[in-house]
């Protein structure tokens, strides 16, 4: 009988011993090992590794029947949710879905309509930055891997970036229009005398003798 040959898995290391408990504990709670893979950014070999040292044994891809994904299309039929469909058939949400795009349920439908449809409201809380990651979670029945992989997809921290220069670009032109110079608004939201005038440019403030007054009166203030 030939002996089974032994896998040593030390030299694929790659994550603390906490990251890999972590990763562990994600995988056991549903989370796939794509998912895991984009989370930790490493590859599936390393978190294959991380689960057999920590004596978790992945489980075998799930290749689903005709059966099943008859099953899989009345269930949607039926109201339930993609997320709650994959948990059920032990498939990932792009599995599901491609089972009911081959049945023609979801037609047309982009990923990002995909959520929205799924998960009502959920992209306007993750904009509202006073809910946090645990309050989103708990809310709609998803995990931590879920709601990071959509605060990517629906770029949510650019946005969130591009509203609040919105909102400060408003206040600064409001301090231009009450008085203050360059020097005093660039001092107060730290920024360069460059992004001061862009931001007036772009506002459509450029041109006009008040505006030209102010230039030269900043310029001045900033030479002597």
């Amino acid at each position: 009988m030939v002996e089974e040959k032994k896998i040593d898995y030390t030299y694929l290391r790659a994550l603390t011993d906490e990251q890999e408990r972590e990763l562990t504990l994600s995988y056991k709670a549903g989370a796939k090992i794509k998912a895991l893979t984009e989370l930790y950014n490493i590859d599936s070999k390393t978190v294959y590794a991380a689960l057999r040292r920590n004596d978790t044994e992945p489980s075998k891809k799930h290749y689903l029947t005709d059966d099943e994904k008859k099953a899989i299309v009345a269930d949607f039929d039926n109201g339930i949710k993609y997320f709650d469909i994959a948990k059920k058939y032990d498939v990932s949400s792009m599995t599901v879905y491609n089972v009911l795009a081959g049945a023609k349920r979801v037609a047309g439908m982009t990923l990002k309509n995909r959520y929205r449809n799924e998960y009502p409201g959920l992209v306007e809380d993750l904009e509202e930055t006073d809910l946090s990651v645990n309050e989103i979670c708990k809310k709609y029945g998803i995990n931590e891997i879920l709601y990071y992989k959509l605060v990517k997809l629906f770029n949510v921290r650019k946005r969130q970036a591009a509203s609040i220069k919105k909102e400060r670009n408003k206040t600064l032109i409001e301090d231009f229009n009450k008085g203050l110079t360059c020097k005093e608004i660039c001092a107060k939201y730290n920024i360069t005398q460059a992004t001061f005038y862009r931001i007036l440019a772009k506002n459509g403030i450029i041109g006009g003798n008040r505006f030209k007054t102010k230039v030269n009166k900043d310029t001045k203030e900033a030479v002597g």
